[in-house]
């Protein structure tokens, strides 16, 4: 398999990961113990899968979650869609890569809380109040 189309199933199946553990976060899962429950059940369902969305729906049962979101779906569909006919190559790349995968999925989680960090701090910013009453004045 050519590195380009290797990197794109990342890619997607990244975004797919992202999705799962917001949804699995929403539901009260555990902020210390998310990732590797979500490495372990990515793995497993790794084993008994056949392709995408086996995958997806054996990940979301076992960790409790139920029917995704229109964001999430479009992901998982997106995924689909690109892995198309190579299932058995995409669930190579996951028994592979495992760790990899979670180790992108993390860095794309801690840049996202940046950015929301940076965005709240920016609003924060242009809220402080900038004259002798305390009150914000209009960017208008």
């Amino acid at each position: 398999m050519k590195d380009a189309r290797r990197e794109d199933m990342r890619e997607a199946t990244v975004l797919v990961l992202l999705g799962l553990r917001r949804e699995y976060l929403a539901q009260g899962a555990s902020p210390l113990k998310h990732w590797t429950q979500l490495q372990d059940r990515m793995r497993s369902a790794a084993r008994m899968a056949v392709d995408v969305p086996t995958w997806v729906t054996q990940i979301s049962r076992s960790l409790g979650i139920g029917a995704a979101n229109a964001k999430h779906a479009k992901h998982v569909t997106s995924l689909a869609t690109l892995i198309g006919a190579d299932s058995a190559a995409w669930l190579d790349l996951l028994e592979e890569e495992h760790a990899y995968l979670i180790a992108l999925a993390r860095l794309a989680a801690q840049r996202e809380k940046e950015s929301r960090e940076a965005k709240r701090e920016e609003r924060r910013i242009l809220n402080t109040p900038t004259d002798d009453n305390d009150k914000p004045l209009p960017f208008d």
